[in-house]
């Protein structure tokens, strides 16, 4: 037999359908067959009681108006002896009983079965059992006169055994022959079913097909109704869909391509990209970002939640703006990195919609302008102290000219005061008053950058023992001074003494620092240094490099935050007035910049503080030029050895008049003739004309209309054997390196003192 699970799920549902609809017929059928049978074959047993009952009325009437129990008798054993009657009982009108039959016992009849006699004849009632187990049934009729008055009741009982055999036996045919029916029903609707599902069960496999994502084939149908068109309408849908999907794959290859694009340029663009959820949470980020927020990974940096703002309410801020504008461009923010470290950042951020047009988040870049404003105030404190050196040093050139004359002036009328002692004294207050303003304007020239002097190789070593020395012995006992020095330390090319100013001022600086502290401890550590890439992005004003790093470090009071960015601006000082001059930082830089160097401090109050000084080590280059200078200055030594002892005539170049005047008294003392200029195109004119008369030439280098330095020019290609004596209000170490190749003879730095000016001259006539 063909199983039904050939069918599909609709085939199948239809034919368990039709199925059931024929079992539940046939058992309808079946259902109503036995029950008619079994009422029938009750029909037949009432009526053969009828029946049976009429006759023995009719024959028992005689016996029953006479009470004669044999009569009765008599014409009853006849039907007795039928073998479904089981008993005949033959009652009188008043209900007593005349005859009885058989064994069985009987109820009695009551008022109510009597009554219900007088009306007729009354089928059975209830199934009844006698003590064999045998059913039987009882009937009741009433024995009626001629005139239909009832002379008495006959009472029958008859067996159900025979009516419920024949009930079984259909029950038994029944209950095989159905089923039988049913299957064989069965067999003949499913190929008709089967049939009429077969369209059905092609378009269900093409739906699974399509389902699956096979589209390229059809759907073979040919049943001319309405499922042949919903195939049509499949296989057009199917088509549809292939061509959409053709669609949609090169639609997902190029997302897929541009996604690719997108996330390798927000992953290797070398910008922090972020972008955040509306309450500011990071739902992703690139390495850019994570790097910059110092996180290490950017699974890390998303499960930290969000940008650190150094202001936590800046983030709130920055968000309801975004939210009113939409979009912010380039603006400032100040972040924290993970460690706690402050960043400056531009931040160019807009928000994210939906496809409903509502905001759903931000996305940003951040821009790392951290070392760019460092720089910026490097440069503008640069630019600060540059302007500041260049008034500082212009005011000390000034003011040298003005003391060179105050000082000479008082040193001739000292020497031409005789015996007067009060005359003396105030030209000696005079002196030393000029003096200290000489110190003064010395302070500022080394701040200003305006002189190395002279330069050498500097041990360092040597420096700090030297200066640790000093310390021991000058110093409050209760202080603890520590050295810490690299055996192999590289030395240092500069001006000794300008090296050895830095380190007193920074130590005297300590030494007021840790007066108040109870275990007063200063440390010197010097080390050599490579500077590379990395030591950059901290101090972007350091050049790479070897360095000689000396730090000076106490645990004293420490500065404040708020004044730390103006402790090298000249004259500040916060000292007590009378105890310090403003002047011992700013010369402190200056001497360290034009040592090519640079410095910084770290300082915490009430923890102490560390200046860091970093001055380069010489490279080949510039130990051979210290050789060629040594070779160049004794070539000069010699040649105004030459020279010695000839000088009577002297040209004093100088515009200041005061200083020409009292330069020539000087000279003229000491028996030399002087001969003056104003500027140093007067002195090329004097020297073309009068070149015989002059043995040698002191010139400024600060004039108008020709400088010294264009003058000593034109000397050296005119004059080349005229000897030269610079005095100038600058220091030797301002002067360009072409200047000193011009084998000048002689330096003098303003102001000067007439024993001074003379030491020189006569340095280089002897």
């Amino acid at each position: 037999m063909p199983s039904v699970l050939s069918l599909n799920a609709f085939g199948s549902r239809i034919f368990l359908l039709v199925a059931l609809l024929v079992a539940a017929i046939m058992a309808s059928a079946a259902t109503y067959f036995l029950i008619s049978q079994n009422r029938a074959l009750h029909d037949a047993l009432t009526e053969q009681a009828r029946s049976l009952a009429e006759g023995l009325s009719n024959g028992a009437r005689l016996g029953v108006v006479l009470e004669d129990a044999h009569f009765v008798e008599q014409v009853c054993s006849g039907i007795q002896n039928l073998p479904h009657v089981l008993f005949i009982d033959v009652y009188l009108e008043n209900g007593s009983v005349l005859f009885q039959s058989g064994d069985r016992k009987r109820k009695q009849l009551s008022d109510s079965d009597l009554s219900a006699a007088r009306q007729g004849f009354m089928p059975g009632g209830e199934v009844s059992y006698a003590k064999d187990g045998e059913a039987y049934q009882e009937f009741l009729a009433p024995v009626l006169l001629d005139n239909h008055e009832i002379a008495g009741y006959l009472r029958m009982g008859l067996s159900t055994s025979d009516i419920t055999r024949q009930w079984q036996r259909s029950l038994t045919t029944t209950l095989w022959v159905t089923p039988l029916m049913i299957i064989i029903a069965c067999l003949l609707l499913y190929f008709p079913i089967r049939r009429m599902t077969r369209p059905i069960r092609a378009l269900s496999q093409g739906a699974i097909r399509i389902g699956a994502g096979d589209l390229d084939f059809s759907i073979e149908v040919q049943s001319h109704d309405e499922i042949e068109q919903l195939a049509t309408n499949f296989n057009a849908m199917a088509a549809s869909l292939r061509r959409q999907n053709v669609e949609i794959s090169n639609k997902t290859i190029e997302l897929e391509r541009s996604e690719r694009k997108f996330r390798e340029l927000f992953e290797n663009i070398a910008q922090p990209l972020y972008i955040n959820n509306l309450d500011g949470k990071l739902i992703d980020c690139n390495d850019a970002m994570v790097e910059l927020f110092g996180y290490s990974s950017r699974e890390a940096m998303i499960e930290q939640g969000s940008i650190l703002y150094r202001e936590a309410e800046q983030r709130c801020q920055m968000i309801d703006e975004l939210l009113q504008k939409v979009e912010v461009k380039e603006r400032e923010i100040d972040y924290v990195k993970l460690d706690g470290t402050p960043i400056t950042a531009l931040l160019t951020s807009r928000v994210r919609f939906d496809d409903h047009g509502e905001p759903i988040g931000f996305e940003g870049i951040i821009q790392d302008i951290t070392d760019i404003r460092r720089l910026e105030d490097q440069l503008l404190h640069s630019q600060k102290m540059e302007a500041i050196g260049t008034l500082a040093g212009g005011i000390a050139h000034d003011f040298n000219n003005l003391l060179t004359a105050i000082l000479s002036s008082a040193h001739l009328g000292k020497s031409q005061a005789e015996s007067d002692s009060f005359s003396i004294g105030r030209f000696d207050t005079i002196i030393n008053a000029g003096e200290r303003a000489a110190d003064l304007t010395r302070n500022l020239l080394g701040f200003a950058r305006k002189g190395k002097g002279h330069i050498e190789t500097i041990n360092i070593i040597a420096l700090v023992k030297e200066v640790e020395g000093l310390l021991r012995e000058t110093f409050d006992r209760s202080i603890t001074i520590h050295t810490r020095t690299d055996q192999d330390l590289w030395q240092v090319l500069g001006n000794h003494s300008q090296i050895h100013q830095v380190l007193i001022n920074l130590l005297v600086n300590a030494r007021d620092a840790v007066m108040q502290s109870a275990n007063a401890e200063i440390t010197i550590c010097a080390q050599n240094r490579l500077i590379d890439s990395a030591f950059l992005q901290k101090h972007p004003d350091a050049i790479e490099g070897k360095y000689i790093n000396i730090d000076i470090v106490d645990n004293g009071c420490g500065i404040p935050l708020s004044i730390i960015d103006n402790i090298f601006d000249p004259f500040f000082t916060t000292k007590e007035v009378g105890k310090g001059t403003g002047l011992g930082l700013a010369t402190v830089y200056g001497i360290i910049k034009e040592h090519d160097g640079f410095l910084w401090l770290d300082s915490e109050q009430g923890k102490g503080t560390t200046f860091h000084i970093y001055l380069p080590a010489p490279t080949n280059a510039q130990e051979r030029h210290m050789d060629t200078r040594g070779l160049v200055q004794r070539e000069l030594t010699d040649k105004a050895a030459d020279a010695c002892a000839a000088v009577t005539h002297v040209l004093l170049v100088d515009d200041e008049q005061q200083l020409r005047e009292i330069g020539a008294e000087m000279l003229k003392i000491c028996g030399y003739t002087v001969f003056t200029a104003s500027n140093g195109k007067e002195a090329l004119d004097f020297l073309a004309h009068d070149l015989q008369r002059i043995d040698l030439v002191i010139m400024d280098l600060a004039m108008p209309v020709m400088g010294g330095e264009e003058a000593l020019h034109h000397i050296r290609k005119m004059f080349p054997r005229l000897p030269v004596l610079i005095a100038s209000g600058y220091s030797k170490a301002s002067l360009d390196h072409p200047l000193e190749l011009q084998k000048y003879e002689g330096f003098i730095e303003k102001p000067y003192t007439p024993d001074r000016l003379l030491a020189a001259v006569e340095k280089i006539i002897c």
